[in-house]
């Protein structure tokens, strides 16, 4: 059995299912290459335009003539019987730069491979294309389709030789700027549906006129409230509704958030000047973890972030910061830090909302749905190597982690002096002037007392460090907080290798009262491994492909080729 390559454009794709998808049609110049595909071979389908691999097709008939027109440019009367194994809606298809770094052939070649068809594939890029594809239909992922792109006629129709198959450059669509929940998603889906795009229009105009100013600012925080007292007419009666249908989750004041991820990933459509939920939005409503999610977790970089945590549990937002600018500077033009900031708290409260991942604290991990979830998007796409590279970190992650727990048992096991002088080390790497351990006699529980500067202000503080596996409770607060003015300090830290009770958490910050500072094992032990005290950052170098190297020359031979065209690529 051989594989051969069939390509589409999206329009030639729906005639030939319209015309019941029986027959591939090519070229007369291309009927003896038809002679060498025999029954039994499978034709692995392509769109051209939008790049994606869609379906396979089982030769039943070996090539034959006919002038039956079913393409309206021309007869195409080489013909193959063929019938589908799998065809994906162009929207599931599988982007060919995705697959082409697991592919065996150079990624070049494919170049020349996607001008024209039938061409026979190597068995080995048959067998990645066509896993590929069943994955695909196992697992379908949404992906909205350049409608642009999608209505683009090869060169060789126009009468011209430049053009040829599209780039192989990668797109950079962009990541959207504002990204609900999903349950904010299907809310502002359900409110919007039926809507006079004319009324949601007009409401939306009549709230921003009443947006305010930075001197006079105006709430719009309880729905319940503004709407009576601001809106009134129809204005006020939609308000209403898409409050109330949405569940509560959309507030009126702020449509244009879900609206623009409701437009750019086609989940509603215009009917009648009416907003109507569209094919792929009604999966979004239907289906939890559907293609239409699926296909926005993937687009929206929510994938990579769990990729990033699942490598990295229990890491705070800040560790993640590395890998989801690598992301997003190749995902987007975005290059500002604090948007790459912006864009990720974003998307993790997305991943909250789902319970895909969960937070302690600042520290951020998968559940056991995230994990699986995760699984479920990973087993469906080409590997590429990644999983070497992940295995490769969660190896690092997992040395890493074993040495932090080095450093926990020995600061437990630490000399108590030795403690307080460690403690004093740490307070000096972080800024802090005029650090001393205090006499041990009557110290009336400060151990080390320290001067830090805020800003212009000078602040006597007062440390107290416990070596402890249980937790500190509220007396041991008290006697710091008595003891301030001893030293003339004004605020105060307990320091421990243990955690703290629900009492003393609740008395740290009493009204009236100077505050007092709780540091526990796990924030003492990131402090330590931040400032390299205890433990020792080492830099190991490793190398991967780059793809983009080779990318610019393919685009280069690619620009002015001829396009081979057959009855399957033609509109």
């Amino acid at each position: 059995m051989n594989y051969w390559l069939d390509l589409f454009t999206v329009k030639t794709l729906e005639k030939f299912q319209k015309a019941g998808a029986k027959v591939s049609g090519f070229r007369e110049r291309r009927f003896h290459t038809c002679e060498q595909v025999r029954p039994g071979d499978k034709l692995l389908c392509y769109v051209t335009g939008i790049s994606r691999w869609v379906g396979v097709l089982r030769v039943t008939k070996p090539v034959y003539r006919s002038e039956e027109r079913i393409w309206d440019m021309e007869v195409f009367p080489a013909r193959l019987g063929v019938e589908p194994e799998i065809l994906l809606p162009p929207e599931h298809g599988i982007p060919h730069q995705l697959l082409l770094p697991t592919l065996h052939s150079p990624a070049r070649s494919w170049s020349g491979y996607l001008r024209g068809s039938p061409t026979r594939l190597h068995i080995e890029d048959g067998e990645v294309i066509l896993e590929a594809i069943q994955r695909a239909q196992q697992t379908p992922v949404f992906s909205p389709i350049d409608k642009k792109k999608a209505e683009r006629v090869p060169a060789a129709n126009k009468g011209t030789k430049s053009g040829g198959a599209e780039s192989l450059t990668p797109e950079r669509p962009g990541l959207c700027p504002w990204l609900p929940t999903f349950s904010q998603l299907r809310g502002y889906l359900k409110a919007v549906d039926g809507i006079p795009v004319t009324d949601l229009e007009s409401l939306e105009t009549a709230i921003m006129r009443l947006r305010g100013t930075p001197q006079e600012p105006v709430s719009w925080e309880n729905p319940e409230t503004w709407i009576d007292e601001r809106l009134d007419g129809s204005d006020q009666t939609l308000a209403k509704r898409i409050w109330s249908v949405s569940g509560h989750r959309i507030n009126p004041r702020y449509l244009r958030g879900p609206g623009i991820v409701a437009e750019r990933y086609d989940l509603i459509e215009c009917s009648e000047n009416k907003w109507a939920v569209s094919t792929a939005g009604k999966n979004l409503l239907s289906s939890e973890f559907g293609a239409t999610e699926r296909g926005i977790d993937l687009q929206e970089g929510m994938v990579e972030i769990l990729k990033i945590i699942q490598v990295k549990p229990n890491a705070r937002r800040g560790d993640l910061l590395p890998g989801w600018r690598d992301f997003v500077v190749g995902h987007s033009n975005v290059r500002q830090e604090s948007v790459v900031k912006h864009f990720l708290y974003n998307r993790l409260q997305s991943l909250l909302d789902r319970k895909l991942v969960e937070r302690d604290g600042q520290r951020y991990r998968l559940t056991q749905r995230g994990e699986e979830y995760l699984e479920s998007l990973t087993s469906g796409l080409p590997d590429a190597g990644q999983s070497r590279t992940r295995e490769l970190l969660a190896a690092v992650e997992a040395f890493n982690r074993s040495q932090r727990e080095m450093l926990r048992e020995r600061l437990e096991n630490m000399d108590p002096f030795a403690f307080e002088r460690l403690i004093c080390d740490l307070l000096t790497e972080m800024g802090y002037e005029d650090v001393e351990v205090t006499q041990p006699s009557n110290d009336k529980g400060v151990d080390v007392k320290a001067v830090a500067q805020f800003g212009i202000t000078t602040i006597n503080e007062v440390i107290q460090v416990k070596r402890h596996r249980a937790n500190i409770q509220r007396p041991v607060l008290d006697m710091l907080r008595g003891s301030l003015h001893r030293f003339k300090a004004q605020k105060g830290t307990i320091i421990t290798t243990g955690d703290y009770g629900k009492g003393a958490k609740d008395a740290a910050f009493e009204m009236g009262a100077a505050p007092i500072t709780l540091l526990n094992g796990e924030t003492l032990i990131d402090l330590l491994i931040q400032h390299e005290i205890g433990l020792k950052k080492k830099t190991v170098d490793y190398y991967e492909l780059d793809e983009t190297a080779f990318q610019a020359e393919e685009s280069e031979e690619i620009e002015g080729a001829d396009e081979e065209v057959s009855g399957s690529d033609v509109a």
